[in-house]
């Protein structure tokens, strides 16, 4: 915390650490893995020869327009004239993308809902870009902007995790509501189901995302070694005009190393190596 030092009492020379009280928020988040499944179908080639596509990395595209053309070996792509490549259609209405990894036809979201977890999210894929396809290869993919995201999280234990019920989630920084459809005990976790598209998770098939299980707590953050016991009262010792005082405070919430408290001054000092004679000592600034 900002603000951390030492004081001197006046009566000895051992050290006093203290540290500045600082407005802040207790969080109940955790990192947890996710799978996400998006409505997604390849591309194939239906000739052999070099891929020149038509439009952006993530570009919309309706259902039957040209999303790219395969050239002939021999021709560049972009090449114009008397060279005619072989237009390559979008399936179906949605976003193109330039790059696969083999689970567009694996990690689904029918497959997420139906099939063994645990063998389906053992598979991995490989992300590729092809300049050069053969006959029948697939070399790009449409996802479904229009359909739901899916995904499975990984939970830590499946305590208070009902049916039907939402999780909050921060997906690429944004906080999202999740509906859960199923749970898993191998591998441990849910799958749930996003209102709307998640754009991210189209080249992010898996990644990290943030649980909230509570909101946050708004108070003053203290370290949790600043806490005193004395009698039934629970404070701090707090350096007022020079003078080291016991300061009872009302304790918000916690985490693993930090309180969040109430009655006291922001911006003050408070001992963080607290001794139960400290009271009425002076202190003097190093």
């Amino acid at each position: 915390m900002a603000g951390a030092g030492f004081y001197r009492a006046a009566w000895g020379e051992e050290r006093i650490v203290y540290t500045q009280i600082e407005p802040g928020a207790i969080t109940h988040e955790q990192k947890v893995e996710a799978a996400f499944a998006n409505v997604e179908v390849l591309l194939q080639a239906p000739t052999a020869g070099k891929v020149s596509f038509y439009g952006k990395d993530g570009e919309r595209f309706r259902r039957g327009a040209g999303v790219a053309q395969i050239l002939p070996e021999g021709a560049a792509p972009g090449t114009t004239g008397a060279v005619q490549g072989t237009v390559v259609a979008a399936a179906t209405g949605g976003l193109a993308y330039q790059e696969i990894d083999g689970l567009e036809a694996v990690l689904t979201p029918n497959h997420l809902l139906n099939m063994d977890l645990s063998k389906l999210l053992s598979q991995s894929g490989s992300v590729k870009k092809l300049e050069r396809v053969q006959a029948g290869e697939a070399f790009a993919k449409m996802v479904d902007n229009l359909v739901q995201t899916y995904a499975f999280i990984h939970l830590p234990n499946l305590d208070g995790i009902n049916m039907g019920k939402n999780l909050t989630l921060r997906v690429s920084g944004k906080l999202e509501s999740a509906k859960i459809l199923r749970k898993s005990e191998n591998p441990l976790g849910v799958v749930v189901e996003f209102p709307h598209f998640l754009d991210s998770t189209v080249q992010y098939r898996r990644q990290s995302v943030d649980w909230i299980t509570g909101s946050p707590v708004q108070g003053l953050l203290l370290p949790k070694s600043a806490l005193v016991q004395q009698g039934d009262k629970q404070g701090v010792y707090a350096v007022v005009g020079g003078l080291i005082r016991f300061k009872e405070v009302g304790v918000l919430d916690q985490d693993t190393q930090r309180v969040c408290v109430k009655g006291l001054t922001e911006g003050g000092l408070v001992v963080t190596n607290p001794r139960l004679d400290l009271e009425g000592k002076q202190a003097a600034k190093n």
